[in-house]
């Protein structure tokens, strides 16, 4: 049931609600709906990847007036959204909920979501379990970046901070400074292991980031797809798609109170089209993943109706209707005067 954002007794206080949602008879519930279907995740990356091949082919055979330019930005738009989706995807494979063989839920990973997005699975998995043991705690890696880096992740901010931001993002300068604070998921950072950390690579691995590049490098220059490359990959990466990461990225976390822990995390309800750019995959669904890690995204929205429909737990979590509206996570909760 939607829980009435507005109710006069609502009182946020994460850590009840991680106690409340770790309390019967949520566990058992979670439990049963934490099976991994290795077709519905082959299937789902296998969508992702027919819809950015589609909206590259609609595009190129628009011919060359306005059309076609519009069809060009409805695909860059289109295709930032999918990238999303296969980092959505990525983060699955981290905890292992693509395939039950954790070879092929690595090597689907590495191969289909986390290399074309210039990542590496296993860097990320290092950091991110980390971060699930204490999120915004004193060993989150991710909210050590972010505490040292206030001009892009400390919210919330004004509107013309936040106006910054979001423009920088849209430049492509937001996307080349993630590259250097996160540079530890990049296959490239300690790549043949002179360093403990990251962690060097292992064979198998190694083996995908290079047949990865292969790859890209014979369809770059042997086909002659280069230009393609840059318009309909690296530019929706680097631009449209670093906001749209901004914009879920922040909403996770940020302005839910002063503590740490698994509660201190939001679930944004989103409208569709939000659901579609900004969150898909269920990644909204962000305080029930971090209670219930074990359940797979396609399975998130019924153990988050489970939740909601609680009293206890709806009354004290992280709730927020949407990302960007009126009473949204980013104008509403991370904005503030001045």
């Amino acid at each position: 049931m939607p829980y009435d954002h507005a109710h006069p007794s609502r009182t946020r206080d994460g850590m009840a609600a991680a106690q409340r949602a770790r309390s019967a008879p949520f566990p058992e519930q979670a439990k049963a709906l934490s099976a991994v279907d290795g077709r519905r995740s082959a299937t789902t990356i296998a969508a992702q990847w027919g819809i950015i091949i589609g909206a590259i082919a609609i595009a190129t055979h628009t011919g060359t007036g306005p059309l076609h330019w519009l069809a060009v930005f409805a695909a860059i738009i289109i295709i930032a959204s999918r990238q999303q989706a296969l980092a959505a995807l990525m983060h699955e494979g981290a905890h292992y909920r693509l395939f039950t063989s954790r070879a092929l839920n690595d090597a689907a990973s590495d191969l289909f979501c986390s290399l074309p997005l210039f990542l590496v699975t296993a860097r990320y998995r290092a950091t991110h379990l980390q971060h699930h043991l204490e999120p915004l705690g004193a060993n989150d890696p991710d909210w050590t970046i972010m505490q040292a880096n206030p001009r892009e992740w400390g919210w919330p901010k004004t509107k013309r901070q936040r106006g910054l931001v979001l423009l920088r993002d849209t430049l492509g300068y937001g996307f080349l400074v993630f590259a250097q604070q996160w540079k530890a998921w990049l296959p490239q950072t300690n790549h043949f292991g002179a360093k403990p950390a990251p962690e060097p690579f292992s064979t198998g691995t190694r083996a995908r980031i290079y047949l990865f590049f292969a790859i890209l490098l014979g369809l770059a220059f042997g086909l002659g797809l280069w230009r393609e490359i840059l318009l309909y990959w690296l530019l929706p990466l680097a631009t449209i798609g670093q906001v749209f990461f901004r914009i879920r990225t922040i909403s996770e976390h940020m302005g839910c109170g002063t503590g740490s822990g698994m509660g201190y995390t939001r679930n944004v309800e989103g409208t569709l089209l939000e659901r579609l750019l900004i969150s898909p995959l269920n990644v909204n669904h962000h305080l029930t993943h971090h209670i219930f890690p074990g359940v797979p995204w396609y399975n998130l929205p019924k153990l988050t109706a489970l939740l909601h429909a609680d009293p206890e737990f709806a009354g004290t979590a992280y709730i927020s209707p949407n990302y960007m509206g009126r009473d949204g996570v980013v104008r509403a909760e991370l904005t503030r005067a001045g």
